[in-house]
């Protein structure tokens, strides 16, 4: 069945490769995409980056941030503000390097009847670790539940028009990642949720990537002793009595063959630090051993980019890439 929804994915201009291979696998399950112009941070003019990014911020509650991931953060503020501008009320956003479930379709057709356009809701449409076993609705084979522990990455994802609407007005300038999802709820811009067993999947293509070269050791926080208690009492009393594990479904074609990697947190607790096997901590960045986002992939020829306008925050041109040592710098769009 078609997908009755509005579907934004996320691609990069020039990842030619990753367009046809994802307009293949949308005409099989009969959806009609959004197609979303990527930004490559790296492209970015040092003099423009700061109208875009507030490093200060950052630095605060997340931790140094490269450019690939400030790319990545505009391309998902776009989304948001298309949202608010054309009031859809509610989205599915795809990155250009998944896999979809036979049943896609069908079962994201249901989470309206389940969410409120009117709730700042996202719900996690690829796999999570653990949810809280008493949170579960019913829907078709799957289950809504209320995660428990870390929530990361932007593969797929469900999101309200109130959702889209906290994080355009929270999120730019841009200063954390786009996936900080725990960090979205405890600020109250939205409530997490996660279907399982997971529709969506990471596909072979997101193998290849630019952007683990570019990430920043973060710093280590010491961890407190209310952290210490908490893991504890989690540990003993909340995993084994209120919590179950998910499903995690990858696929006949393509089953997990990299392993998830673990990060220490900014001594805000929320940063990327010392590689570690993936876990449940909310505030910790799992990486793939080559993990990347679209935003940050491949150079060509022509590439998205964004620039400061003071009618409209945000305003997607397109430029012509010369070589990075002789790119073309961008002038705001004349109104």
């Amino acid at each position: 069945m078609p997908l009755p929804l509005t579907c934004f994915v996320v691609n990069l201009a020039t990842a030619t490769q990753r367009r046809e291979a994802m307009q293949m696998l949308l005409a099989q399950h009969q959806i009609t995409a959004t197609w979303i112009n990527a930004v490559d941070g790296r492209l970015i003019p040092d003099a423009e980056l700061a109208q875009h990014f507030d490093a200060e911020r950052a630095e605060l509650e997340y931790g140094p941030m490269v450019r690939g991931e400030i790319g990545t953060s505009l391309s998902h503020v776009n989304i948001y503000r298309q949202m608010v501008e054309q009031q859809i009320q509610y989205a599915v956003v795809l990155e250009d390097d998944v896999e979809l479930a036979p049943d896609f379709c069908r079962v994201l057709s249901q989470l309206p009847d389940l969410v409120a356009s009117t709730e700042p809701a996202m719900v996690q449409l690829t796999h999570v670790e653990r949810a809280f076993t008493n949170s579960a609705h019913q829907l078709v084979e799957h289950r809504l539940m209320r995660p428990h522990g870390g929530v990361w990455l932007t593969s797929g994802y469900f999101i309200t028009l109130a959702a889209a609407q906290n994080l355009l007005n929270a999120l730019y300038p841009v200063w954390t990642v786009a996936d900080h999802w725990r960090n979205f709820e405890a600020k109250g811009l939205l409530t997490l949720y996660v279907l399982t067993p997971n529709v969506v999947w990471e596909s072979e293509l997101s193998r290849l990537s630019h952007i683990a070269p570019e990430r920043r050791r973060r710093r280590r926080g010491r961890k407190k002793l209310a952290d210490r208690l908490y893991l504890l009492w989690d540990t003993a009393v909340v995993r084994p009595l209120l919590v179950e594990k998910l499903t995690n479904v990858q696929g006949a074609v393509h089953p997990p063959q990299r392993e998830w990697r673990r990060v220490q947190h900014h001594p805000s607790h929320e940063g990327h630090h010392s590689v570690r096997h993936h876990g449940d901590d909310p505030m910790r960045h799992p990486l793939h051993s080559q993990r990347h986002t679209t935003a940050q992939m491949h150079q060509s020829d022509l590439v998205t980019h964004q620039v400061a306008d003071p009618a409209a925050d945000l305003k997607v041109v397109q430029v012509q890439q010369q070589a990075p040592e002789a790119q073309t710098p961008v002038e705001p769009p004349t109104k």
